[in-house]
């Protein structure tokens, strides 16, 4: 990286326009959890969160549909690898906001329930799925910082998360669900 690279910070709203489906991996195949934890809790296991690494898996994740791979196509190695680098999130875990009010789990409800589906694995077997379900009005708010790169410019950056909100969305099950819109994106001075 360029020593003189100008380093920048963003504000950054997302508002969710679909349900947001979340479905943690235990760290392995054959652990099936009960539903209560089949979501992100912070810190206080209360607050819905979904980790910045979501995020960061959505800008640079090479084994699955993340949404430079679907927008740029041929030319996004490059540009994962751009924000790879270049890109960083915080809060580590980012509050689920009903409005601008984090969501607290106190029980399945409607607002935070129990989706049941089949998905169908290689070869149409299907796979019956138990995943957890937060219902909009959803929002989250984060701080981005890009430092300027050759990889990845600040407008693919935005381009990225503006239509790949749309096209791919993040969470599990998407883009049926997890779709999003930018609705804040400020610089902080």
């Amino acid at each position: 990286m360029n020593a003189n690279a100008r380093v920048k910070r963003f504000k950054v709203r997302l508002v969710f326009l679909r349900a947001l489906q979340v479905d943690p991996y235990p760290g392995d195949n054959n652990t099936k959890l009960p539903l209560e934890q089949r979501m992100y809790l912070g810190e206080d296991g209360k607050t819905l969160v979904l980790p910045s690494a979501n995020l960061m898996s959505f800008l640079t994740a090479e084994n699955t549909k993340s949404a430079p791979k679907v927008i740029y196509g041929k030319a996004s190695p490059t540009i994962l690898r751009g924000f790879a680098t270049y890109v960083s999130i915080s809060p580590m875990l980012i509050p689920l906001l009903d409005g601008h009010t984090p969501i607290q789990f106190n029980g399945f409800n409607e607002k935070v329930h129990v989706s049941r589906d089949v998905a169908r694995l290689k070869g149409g077997i299907p796979n019956p799925k138990e995943r957890v379900t937060i219902e909009p009005p959803l929002a989250i708010e984060f701080e981005l910082m890009y430092a300027e790169n050759e990889q990845a410019n600040e407008n693919q950056l935005r381009e990225t998360f503006d239509k790949g909100g749309r096209l791919v969305g993040l969470g599990t099950h998407r883009p049926v669900y997890g779709q999003f819109k930018i609705d804040q994106w400020d610089e902080i001075a």
